[in-house]
């Protein structure tokens, strides 16, 4: 990950609000993250689709669609 954006969802309100409300669960991303950087070189040597690995599997050709907090439909750039 980025160290850039790793740092600003670390600043971000979100990622508060998880530290404190579910602890267990923070540490438990931190970990699968740490792992999949750590593992990176070795498995992920192909080039990766448009889907992440961590979202929904867009290969079926749907649009790349999530909502948002304020409940509006956006569209996520490729």
């Amino acid at each position: 990950m980025d160290i850039m954006l790793c740092a600003a969802v670390m600043q971000s309100e979100a990622f508060f609000h998880l530290k404190e409300s579910c602890p267990t669960m923070l540490l438990e991303l931190l970990e699968t993250f740490a792992s999949v950087d750590d593992n990176s070189g070795q498995t992920l040597s192909r080039k990766r689709s448009g889907s992440s690995i961590y979202g929904q599997d867009l290969a079926d050709g749907g649009a790349a669609e999530s909502i948002n907090p304020s409940s509006r439909r956006v569209r996520r750039r490729s």
